[in-house]
């Protein structure tokens, strides 16, 4: 079965005129990008989890910003080691639910054109053994919790932190997850 590329997986669940617009921005204000992300991350707790809430959070406010981007659930590797492998979607109606609960190994990001930006690894690496090699390679080649990973998936940085697209959120989804950002 081959993998869908994240302009396919737009087309499929955001429409065609959310993929053009996706495929043809170029994000020129990285220090909006930093601002609105950082705003995320100090207002988040750092658990294991969170990469949902916090990417659909800063979908919010991009969006706002008219920056077409997408939330992402896929798998994810690093240095050749699995450190998330998506099992099953998120709920399709997750406010049907009555409550965010969900169990999956799937990992969420944000994502603006080939650019990826993940709000949570760095703070999720942190918490593993100091000699655990995905917290030492993000470590090495991002910093301590708390930082903001963005690079070009197109990047040879892309071959040590294989970012693997399986499912792009929808508008109900955002909004749902989105949710406990934006209470108190």
């Amino acid at each position: 079965m081959s993998t869908r590329t994240i302009l396919e997986l737009v087309l499929e669940r955001r429409g065609e005129a959310e993929r053009v617009a996706f495929s043809n921005y170029r994000l020129t204000d990285f220090g909006l990008l930093e601002q609105l992300a950082r705003h995320v991350i100090d207002r988040s707790a750092s658990a294991v989890g969170n990469c949902v809430i916090m990417s659909a959070a800063l979908i919010v406010f991009l969006r706002e910003a008219r920056i077409p981007a997408v939330a992402v659930t896929g798998n994810l590797t690093v240095d050749g080691v699995v450190a998330f492998r998506q099992r099953e979607s998120l709920p399709a109606n997750p406010n049907r639910l009555g409550s965010i609960s969900f169990s999956t190994d799937l990992h969420c990001w944000v994502q603006i054109g080939s650019l990826i930006v993940d709000l949570s690894l760095a703070s999720t690496s942190a918490i593993l053994a100091p000699e655990n090699p995905i917290r030492r390679a993000v470590e090495s080649k991002f910093g301590p919790a708390g930082t903001v990973i963005v690079f070009d998936a197109k990047s040879p940085l892309a071959k040590r932190f294989d970012y693997e697209p399986k499912d792009v959120l929808q508008d109900d989804q955002i909004e749902c997850f989105a949710a406990p950002f934006f209470k108190g």
